[in-house]
């Protein structure tokens, strides 16, 4: 099914596409606190009841204004807009220890609708990283920082969606 671009239309669509908010697990009551303190907004709340656990360490909860909502260890969001394949990407760039000279590492979370099996992220050398979606979640790393995405694939039963990294959508922090 071809996702809308209207806001208020994309939200309520894509959100119905995430079967794990209604048929998964629920959510430890640790982890549907932590959502529901850190993602409510005045006038959107997140009902703890609502929060199922993912995959990946991920936590998922529909917010009142209709958006789906996740958090993991690397932070969370409530998308109110999606990639192209309806992936929402959540990108951290951190030190990869504790110390003023490590490398850095950019730590790539999101959420992916019904159907997507594996989130690829290509970077501008050629290399990949590869993370299967388990329960509409994904997580993966990377060394360096986040200017390097160059595109991304999704693969689904249906086959290999390949595209440009959206960084008009998602755009990477400057260094």
């Amino acid at each position: 099914m071809p996702l809308r671009t209207s806001s208020r239309s994309l939200k309520s669509e894509v959100s119905s596409q995430f079967s794990e908010l209604t048929s998964g697990a629920r959510a430890t009551p640790k982890d549907a606190s932590r959502v529901a303190a850190s993602l409510s907004l005045p006038g959107a709340i997140i009902d703890a009841n609502t929060a199922r656990a993912a995959g990946a360490g991920t936590t998922l909860a529909r917010r009142s204004d209709g958006a789906t909502c996740f958090v993991n260890a690397d932070g969370g969001a409530c998308p109110t807009a999606y990639a192209p394949g309806g992936v929402y990407f959540a990108v951290l760039t951190v030190r990869a220890y504790d110390d003023s000279s490590a490398p850095f590492e950019t730590r790539i979370s999101g959420i992916a609708v019904d159907g997507v099996e594996k989130v690829r992220v290509v970077l501008k050398d050629g290399t990949s990283a590869n993370a299967s979606v388990d329960r509409n979640a994904f997580r993966l790393a990377v060394s360096g920082t986040g200017d390097q995405f160059a595109a991304y694939q999704l693969t689904t039963k249906s086959g290999t969606i390949s595209h440009t990294w959206p960084a008009d959508m998602f755009p990477i922090a400057p260094k």
